[in-house]
Parts: structure tokens; C-alpha cells; sequence
């Protein structure tokens, strides 16, 4: 049996279709599964890098992107968003963590609702409202302790 050293998901494939391993019709769709496995993890440590970004419009992109892939794993740097300096970028923020239902986000939702921008508390408060009953009682324990 000849050896073939497994650096990368390409030469997995290759040592598969020279054994035989898999039928032919399955080849192009493994191709494309390890392709784009490979091209979103390179995406999301693209994504985490554009919220720190100095222009808006990367890191609006890049909270929506981490919305729909992988933001429950990223979820500490969503939460520093929330104290950028556009309302907007908060705002995106705070629906990418409405749509996360993650309960850890409510204390920095909390705090977000007490922004000057009415629509900034709008969506904040929206937020919460969207972890539905969990997020009303988490909010409302976190303000009989303050």
C-alpha cells in the first residue's frame, strides 16, 4: 500500500479516488463540500478580523456574516460591537444577537439599552424581547440586582 501523507483535505481525496473508496458520482460533490469547508473557516478569521476594522461598512459585513455562520462560536466579539461608535453598527449588532438567542448576550444587551440613540435602545430592547420569556426573566434579574 503506498503512503500519501494527509496535509490537506485535497490530498484526503486524491488517496480516496486512487483506492476506489467512493463511486465517481460522488467525487464532485466532495470536492466542493472541502473546498468550501476550507474557504469558510478562512472567511469567519476574515469576518472576526473586519469587526475591529476602521471602516463601517467591513464591520456591518461582518457582523451579518457571523450571523449566518458560526457567530454562537464568535459571540464575545459580536458583544464588544455593541460599543462601537456608529448607531448603526450597534444596531446590526444587536439583531445578530437577537437572532443568536444566546442568553450570555442579555447583560450586554441590557447595557446597550441604555444608549442616548432611541434607535439603538429600540433594537436592544428588541433583542431581548426576542429571547421571549428566558430573556425577559434573565433581564429582569439582572435589574432587581442592580
Amino acid at each position: 500500500m503506498m503512503h500519501v501523507p494527509r496535509k490537506s483535505g485535497v490530498e484526503l481525496v486524491y488517496a480516496a479516488r486512487m483506492y476506489y473508496i467512493l463511486p465517481m458520482r460522488v467525487w464532485p460533490v466532495l470536492l466542493v463540500t472541502v473546498f468550501c469547508m476550507s474557504c469558510a473557516a478562512s472567511y469567519r478569521e476574515s469576518a472576526v478580523k473586519d469587526l475591529r476594522s476602521s471602516d463601517p461598512k467591513k464591520r456591518d459585513r461582518a457582523v451579518g456574516f457571523l450571523t449566518k455562520y458560526d457567530g454562537a462560536k464568535k459571540l464575545p466579539e459580536i458583544m464588544a460591537v455593541l460599543k462601537d461608535d456608529l448607531p448603526e453598527i450597534k444596531i446590526s449588532a444587536a439583531e445578530c444577537l437577537a437572532a443568536l438567542k444566546d442568553p450570555r448576550a442579555i447583560p450586554a444587551l441590557l447595557e446597550t439599552a441604555h444608549e442616548k440613540d432611541a434607535d439603538v435602545q429600540e433594537a436592544a430592547v428588541s433583542a431581548i424581547a426576542a429571547f421571549g420569556a428566558a430573556g425577559v426573566s434573565t433581564m429582569l434579574a439582572l435589574l432587581a440586582r442592580s
